[in-house]
């Protein structure tokens, strides 16, 4: 095993309290601390510890007159890339969402960052979808009830979707994975 040295660069808005480093990790810095009855206290740096969000990405809470959180990804791509250009997100190249090294990490157009979900096969699509409302025995009855002529305001009431969805579900406009 090599032994991997991490570089550290200041997160801007953050500088002097943060750090990304370029193996995807996020740590505060030493600092002093004022505090309103003006006592001086040295706070310790140390490695954050990340936490998973919903969407799959993890996430760390920076404090500094109030706080926020941000996606590691983020913070990495903005201390070593600097500001997302306009149109642009930050994209996982290899399609782990846990995987925020900077080797890994780019700022591509949504288009780019589709395109390469659909490679890694990390599109979540159908009864997957966080979203979905529907299982594919639901889609399948859909389109079965329909090809039977049943008008689609109908179907959509008995499945609390609305026309147009079912419509697309029938025109295979979504849901074309489900034969």
């Amino acid at each position: 095993n090599k032994l991997m040295i991490q570089l550290w660069r200041p997160i801007p808005g953050y500088e002097g309290h943060y750090e990304a480093g370029d193996l995807g990790e996020i740590r505060s810095v030493d600092r002093q601390v004022r505090y309103p009855n003006g006592n001086l206290q040295l706070h310790r740096g140390r490695v954050l510890k990340q936490t998973p969000a919903t969407s799959g990405y993890l996430s760390v809470g920076l404090n500094k007159q109030g706080g926020k959180t941000f996606g590691v990804h983020t913070l990495v791509l903005l201390a070593f890339r600097g500001p997302c250009p306009e149109g642009m997100e930050c994209c996982h190249t290899d399609g782990n969402r846990l995987n925020n090294r900077l080797t890994n990490l780019r700022w591509d157009t949504r288009v780019n960052n589709h395109k390469d979900r659909k490679l890694h096969g990390t599109v979540k699509k159908g009864e997957s979808h966080w979203n979905s409302r529907l299982t594919e025995d639901a889609v399948r009855e859909i389109r079965a009830r329909r090809m039977n002529g049943e008008v689609f305001t109908k179907i959509a009431q008995s499945f609390g979707i609305s026309q147009t969805t079912t419509i697309h579900i029938c025109q295979r406009k979504i849901w074309d994975h489900v034969a």
